[in-house]
């Protein structure tokens, strides 16, 4: 092998602690929209506003997804990934089995629109608010 040094790799970044609120947007099932239904994420975002698998992995107790809807108890969840790189949400506050999903690759920026499967339906959230803490 030669003396010659390798190139370095770069150090990988760690993305910046966020917190992401999504409300439910106008649609054919609810004409109004609903800001008092949604989600609030804390996570750590890249500069894209994609979650930073890398940061989340090293700690995943650390991050967590309050959902809220009016005139119901608000459900604290965790966020993985399942097997297909999607970005799945688990609840584990004695109700029944829920889980909630996210594309694979979401950039979180402010007024973007979030698809997210709850249970068997697909519902659209805008991004209220992105502000890192």
């Amino acid at each position: 092998m030669s003396s010659q040094a390798l190139p370095r790799l770069p150090e990988a970044h760690l993305g910046s602690v966020s917190r992401v609120r999504l409300e439910r947007c106008p649609q054919l099932k609810c004409f109004d929209g609903d800001p008092a239904t949604g989600y609030e994420l804390t996570l750590p975002l890249d500069p894209d506003g994609e979650i930073d698998a890398l940061a989340l992995s090293r700690t995943p107790s650390q991050w967590q997804v309050r959902r809220f809807e009016k005139d119901h108890d608000d459900r604290i969840g965790s966020i993985g990934r399942d097997p297909l790189g999607a970005w799945m949400v688990h609840y584990g506050d004695g109700h029944p089995a829920r889980s909630d999903g996210f594309a694979g690759s979401v950039r979180f920026r402010a007024n973007n629109i979030i698809n997210v499967i709850e249970g068997t339906e697909v519902w659209a959230y805008r991004v209220a608010a992105v502000a890192r803490i």
